[in-house]
């Protein structure tokens, strides 16, 4: 729970004009963890887009493959006024 709620407090909102920074911590937090989990992590560098995680945990011979995709990236909070709370404070 620490973790996830440490990832949340990051505002890695991504689009034009964002501070590039929240997003490179959420990258390495990410890529921190997935580390600490057994996962082997690399990073896919494309143009402009913030940086992917990549996580591999190898099956058995002959095991199906898996695809999970997901984003540590956010939308903008919008007017932060209609928030009942901060919108990167977990509660």
């Amino acid at each position: 729970r620490r973790d996830l709620e440490a990832l949340v407090r990051i505002p890695s909102v991504s689009g034009a004009g964002r501070p590039e920074g929240p997003l490179l911590e959420a990258h390495a937090l990410v890529s921190r963890l997935f580390a600490e989990a057994g996962v082997e992590v690399s990073s896919l560098e494309l143009p402009g887009t913030p940086p992917v995680v990549m996580g591999r945990i190898p099956a058995p011979p002959g095991a199906p493959t898996v695809l999970l995709y997901s984003h540590y990236d956010v939308v903008p909070a919008g007017d932060e006024a209609l928030w009942e709370t901060p919108p990167f404070e977990p509660v």
